[in-house]
């Protein structure tokens, strides 16, 4: 599986859809995050780069009360996870595995 890294574009974008998901324009969530509008615009132009916006993924997603997640999954992914999901999902509940265990261990063996 190739690894898709994040650009600064890709997560200016998650910025911008976050921002719009909230129903929030550029300044109120700039004074959110303490910094000016100018820079959140360059910041979801994708105009600053990525080592320069340590910090913004927290800063993001405590300001837009979004999980981490969201600004750093990689979206080409997603049929993967929802496949592993619907997996895991038929797996037994790992609270029921020390019952599924005495359950095994009490039955009774055929003698050999």
């Amino acid at each position: 599986m190739t690894v898709k890294r994040r650009t600064a574009y890709d997560l200016g974008r998650r910025v911008a859809a976050g921002r719009a998901y909230r129903n929030l324009d550029q300044a109120t969530v700039a004074k959110r995050m303490k910094i000016e509008p100018a820079t959140l615009g360059r910041y979801e132009k994708g105009e600053i780069p990525e080592l320069v916006q340590r910090g913004l993924v927290e800063k993001a997603s405590q300001t837009l009360k979004l999980p981490e997640e969201f600004f750093l999954v990689n979206l080409d992914e997603l049929p993967l996870m929802a496949e592993a999901w619907k997996q895991a999902r038929r797996l037994p509940d790992p609270g029921d595995l020390g019952q599924l265990v005495d359950a095994v261990l009490s039955e009774e063996r055929p003698a050999g």
